[in-house]
């Protein structure tokens, strides 16, 4: 992970000079930060569903392995997570989303330091 980090910190600031690259050098920065929530969103969903698709692929090549009842139920409710993951890290992307859920769990109004009424 760390090295995928550094080739394209690499990547971002290897830019050359002049006008073009301060534009060039946060279009990648942009693209670094896009793919590292990309790669998040990936790696949630892979845990969140993997364990339910292999008990019921061996299931499906082992009808007469045993699997507990309750490991089902868990990898079950593991996979619908999921589903609630993902509208939490896609807003926690968006700046402004995490700016206005600072502020209302910090009660910093933004009028001078005074309370909520």
């Amino acid at each position: 992970m760390t090295t995928a980090v550094n080739q394209s910190n690499a990547l971002v600031w290897s830019t050359g000079e002049g006008a073009n690259s301060v534009s060039a050098g946060c279009a990648g920065l942009s693209e670094a930060r896009a793919a590292k929530g990309i790669g998040v969103i990936v790696a949630l969903f892979v845990v969140s569903w993997l364990p339910l698709y292999t008990i019921n692929t061996m299931l499906f090549f082992c009808p007469d392995c045993h699997v507990p009842c309750h490991l089902i139920e868990v990898c079950i409710v593991l996979s619908h997570f999921n589903s609630a993951w993902n509208p939490a890290l896609y807003a926690w992307g968006v700046r402004d989303f995490r700016a206005a859920l600072r502020q209302l769990v910090c009660c910093n109004t933004g009028n001078g330091g005074d309370e909520i009424a």
